[in-house]
């Protein structure tokens, strides 16, 4: 049932565990929010209902039934959250009309960072709690991106296909391959994962630069980074800087068209 008189003040409740866990719903209850027999509508998931075994470990501390959607759609996730008291998801968006219809909703967890799939304020409006996981995949993202950087540097994905393609010792030679220490990363945002990125990259002995409008002078010392107040190209460098956000977003788009989840 909807509280018709919400006690607290923020419905953005930071977890670090899996969504939804029975201590979650323990909170649930303590708000004066009865969670007896209740059913939670997964965003995500298999057709067939596998690949959320432990949703469903988890949920059945509290008696609860899982209904997996089928697909991420909107009119599907409506019939399916009329009569659920809770409703996880990760990509799947839980627009304005799927949280209205959701009448018996108390909560809605995301898989993930970030809330943007979710719509906040009518769940705010409704007296719904929305749930999310600000640590989730920080190392794991970490770990790529300094992968990912080490490809380049070493041109490690080039020798192989090379290496592949022509055998042993083909590769010309001419190619530069540098040392990361002494070298600069430039970090643009420092949340948890530029946080992460740049612990690492020190590992390696890089500098670290970062440009952030909301980084404080104290944390960028405590994190070893140096704090750009603000970024100046010139016209080659800004010419470059728009192909490649342009180059990404050409990118993004056609994975769209493949995926329709990352819409």
């Amino acid at each position: 049932m909807n509280p018709t008189e919400p006690t607290w003040k923020s419905y953005i409740v930071e977890t670090t565990g899996p969504i939804f866990t029975p201590q979650q719903c323990q909170m649930v209850i303590d708000k004066g929010m009865s969670l007896k027999k209740e059913t939670a509508a997964v965003g995500m998931g298999n057709p067939d209902g596998s690949g959320v075994d432990p949703e469903k470990r988890i949920l059945n501390q509290i008696n609860a039934d899982v209904i997996v959607a089928p697909d991420p759609s909107e009119e599907t996730l409506i019939n399916l959250s009329k009569d659920v008291d809770g409703i996880l998801t990760c990509f799947a968006k839980v627009t304005k009309n799927v949280v209205e219809a959701a009448k018996n909703c108390v909560v809605i967890g995301r898989y993930g960072v970030g809330t943007d799939n979710i719509s906040v304020e009518t769940a705010t409006n409704l007296g719904i709690i929305v749930t999310y996981v600000p640590d989730y995949c920080t190392e794991e993202v970490s770990d790529h991106t300094i992968g990912m950087i080490l490809s380049w540097n070493r041109k490690i994905t080039f020798h192989n296909n090379d290496t592949k393609a022509f055998g042993w010792g083909n590769a010309g030679l001419g190619m530069r391959i540098m040392r990361l220490s002494e070298k600069t990363l430039g970090i643009i945002g420092f949340g948890r994962i530029g946080q992460s990125v740049a612990r690492k990259a020190k590992a390696f002995g890089m500098n670290v630069v970062v440009y952030s409008p909301s980084l404080q002078d104290a944390k960028a010392k405590k994190n070893g980074v140096e704090k750009i107040v603000e970024i100046n190209l010139d016209t080659k460098e800004k010419e470059n800087f728009n192909i490649s956000i342009k180059a990404v977003r050409e990118l993004f788009n056609a994975a769209t068209k493949i995926d329709s989840d990352l819409k």
